[in-house]
This record gives structure tokens, C-alpha cells and sequence, in this order.
């Protein structure tokens, strides 16, 4: 052996210790990712009670309303938009944090109106598969179910304001 080469026990000591701390913080890393992706939160809703379909439709009209008071007139309101908004990584998924964001922060929903417990619900009876993550897909299929109502809602009053000012200029 030369002066300055490692010695084949210390190298392979160091080896180990390598690769167990490279293990500990791939487990650490693991745990944090499941905890982002929400799984832990999936988990602990387990067994919770599932917004009914009707619930989760009057939910998604009570969103668009919010959705389109908050959206500056000369803007389109989008719920392709808020989605792409409030999923701030990118990842084409947003978890239970960044929904509830959105609908606190963004909508401005209050708690009143949008209590933690109907607002956890309605989150797993979207997420049906339990990842803990709503899909741009997911999210848009839910915000649909409200954009009808709206849309009818508007399309009367438009008719009754038509209505109502032709009765004034006769």
C-alpha cells in the first residue's frame, strides 16, 4: 500500500455509512413527499363523511358565483385559470392545502359560509381515488356542475332585464 491510498476497511466502512445515510434521507425524503402529496391527510380523513353528489353540485354553483365575483369584469372567469392559479408548482395537481387556499383566499370564502367540515367532504368526494391530489380533469368536471346553473340564472335575468325594459320604452 502507497502512502495516501485509502485502505480497503476504511473505504469500505466509509461505503456503508454512505449508503445508510443516503437510505435515511430517501426515507425522509419519502415521508415528506407522502406528506406533500397528502396521503397522510387522505388517511386521516378515512372513514369521514363523503359530500352526497347534490351537496357536492350546490357546492360547485356556490364556487363559480364566488369564482365569478372575484374576477375582474373585463377578465373571462376560467375555471381552467383558477386551477392552473392556484397550483403554484406546476404539477398539474393540487392538494387539500392549496384547495382550501383557493377557496379561502382566493374565493374569499369565509368559514361561515364554507365550514372546514363541509370543505373536507367535498374534497373526498373529489378525491375519489384517495391520492390525496385533484387532477386539472377532476377539478374541471366539478367546476362544470355549477357553470350550468349559472349560466341559466344569467341567461333569465337577462330575459327578464329585456323583458322589463321593452315594458318601460312602450
Amino acid at each position: 500500500m502507497r502512502l495516501g491510498e485509502p485502505h480497503a476497511g476504511r473505504a469500505l466502512g466509509a461505503k456503508q455509512k454512505v449508503a445508510e445515510r443516503n437510505k435515511a434521507i430517501a426515507a425522509a425524503v419519502r415521508a415528506e413527499k407522502s406528506h406533500l402529496a397528502g396521503r397522510d391527510l387522505a388517511k386521516s380523513m378515512a372513514g369521514k363523511r363523503r359530500a352526497s353528489p347534490e351537496e357536492v353540485a350546490e357546492i360547485s354553483r356556490m364556487l363559480n358565483v364566488a369564482q365569478r365575483s372575484v374576477v375582474p369584469p373585463w377578465k373571462t372567469a376560467s375555471w381552467f385559470n383558477l386551477f392552473r392559479y392556484v397550483d403554484g408548482d406546476g404539477s398539474g395537481l393540487i392538494c387539500y392545502e392549496e384547495f382550501e387556499e383557493m377557496v379561502r383566499e382566493v374565493l374569499k370564502l369565509s368559514r361561515s359560509s364554507m365550514p372546514e367540515e363541509r370543505l373536507r367532504a367535498l374534497w373526498l368526494a373529489l378525491d375519489t381515488d384517495s391520492s390525496g391530489h385533484l387532477s386539472a380533469g377532476e377539478f374541471g368536471a366539478f367546476m362544470k356542475l355549477g357553470e350550468c346553473g349559472f349560466d341559466m340564472l344569467i341567461a333569465s335575468l337577462i330575459r327578464w332585464t329585456t323583458s322589463l325594459i321593452a315594458s318601460l320604452i312602450r
